[in-house]
């Protein structure tokens, strides 16, 4: 079963809570209250329902999650996800991929991964301090 509560912890935690992303030119932006919403959202696949973000476990992820879109799903790559601060900030990044697919939002693919991987460096520097 995922540790969706080491999840929560993460996506509300200091350093969470300092990753603000606002581009030139992109009329969206990444602030804390992306990852406090996600947070809230993660659920087990048997409790998910519209609005929910469910929490699956796929082994072939090796070392990552990915957020698959439009079926509110956050897959990671073992129960323990996340272990280690590189899938910390993987976390972060899914939870900006989550956000925008929860919104309604739809970017081109290429803006939201920068700014999901803007803000997954920037959590990666912050935990770093």
């Amino acid at each position: 079963m995922p540790n969706i509560r080491r999840m929560q912890q993460i996506l509300r935690n200091e350093h969470a809570r300092r990753v603000h992303v606002q581009l030139p030119g992109i009329d969206f932006e990444v602030r804390p209250a992306v990852f406090q919403e996600v947070a809230g959202r993660l659920v087990l696949p048997n409790a998910h329902v519209a609005g929910t973000i469910a929490v699956v476990v796929d082994a072939r992820l090796g070392n990552f999650a990915q957020y698959r879109f439009r079926i509110n799903e956050l897959a990671v790559s073992g129960e323990g996800f996340p272990s280690t601060q590189f899938q910390e900030s993987l976390l972060i990044h899914e939870a900006v991929h989550a956000y925008h697919d929860l919104r309604g939002f739809r970017l081109q693919w290429d803006t939201d991964e920068m700014l999901a991987y803007v803000a997954d460096v920037i959590h990666r520097f912050v935990r770093e301090q």
